[in-house]
C-alpha cells in the first residue's frame, strides 16, 4: 500500500479561503436586507412564534452564503497537488460531499438563474439560499451513501477530508434547522 501524502495549509489554500468568504460576504450584501429592516420587521410581528421562524430565516440566510462559496473552494483545495491519486481521493467522504453539494449547487443556480431570467415572482433573495440548501442537502447524503453502500468509505486522517465532511454536516444540519423553523413559530 503507498505512502500516504499528508498536505500541510499553505498560503495558497488560504488564498482560495479568503476568496470564496469574499465571495459568500458579497452574496449576504446582495441579497440579506440590513440589520435596522430585519428588526424593524421583527418588531412590526405579534407572534413571539413568527418572530423566531423570521430569526432563523435570517440566520440561514446569512449562513449558507458562507457554505456555498467554501464549499466549491474545499474541493479546489482537495485537487490541488500534492494529493494522492485520484482513485484514492475519490473514496474520501470529504470529496465527495464537496463534490455532490457543487454539483447540486450549479443546477440549482442553472435552475434559479432561469426564473430569474424569465422575471418569476417566485424567487426572493433574502431566501434565494435557504430554498436550495435542501436539494444540496440530499446530494450530500446521496453521495454518501453510494460511497457507505458501495463499501468504498475510506476516511483520511487529514484536515482536507474533515473540513470537507465537515461542511458536508453542515449542509445536512441547515436543512434541518431549515425544517424545523416550521415547527418553532
Amino acid at each position: 500500500m503507498p505512502r500516504a501524502i499528508r498536505r500541510p495549509f499553505t498560503v495558497g489554500d488560504a488564498m482560495i479561503f479568503v476568496a470564496a468568504i469574499a465571495v459568500g460576504t458579497l452574496a449576504i450584501r446582495a441579497t440579506l436586507p440590513d440589520l435596522t429592516t430585519f428588526k424593524a420587521d421583527l418588531n412590526r410581528t405579534p407572534s413571539p412564534g413568527m418572530r423566531n421562524f423570521l430569526t432563523l430565516q435570517f440566520s440561514l440566510s446569512a449562513i449558507i452564503p458562507y457554505l456555498a462559496s467554501l464549499t466549491p473552494a474545499m474541493l479546489i483545495v482537495r485537487l490541488r497537488q500534492p494529493r494522492p491519486g485520484l482513485r484514492r481521493v475519490g473514496r474520501q467522504p470529504g470529496l465527495i460531499a464537496c463534490g455532490a453539494a457543487t454539483v447540486a449547487m450549479a443546477i440549482e443556480a442553472l435552475w434559479i438563474g432561469s426564473l430569474l431570467a424569465r422575471g418569476s415572482g417566485f424567487i426572493h433573495g433574502s431566501t434565494v439560499f435557504v430554498g436550495y440548501a435542501q436539494q444540496v442537502s440530499f446530494a450530500v447524503i446521496g453521495g454518501w451513501s453510494a460511497l457507505a453502500l458501495s463499501g468504498r468509505w475510506r476516511p483520511e486522517s487529514s484536515w482536507i477530508d474533515r473540513s470537507g465532511r465537515f461542511l458536508g454536516i453542515c449542509w445536512i444540519g441547515v436543512t434541518i434547522l431549515s425544517w424545523s423553523r416550521y415547527y418553532l413559530t
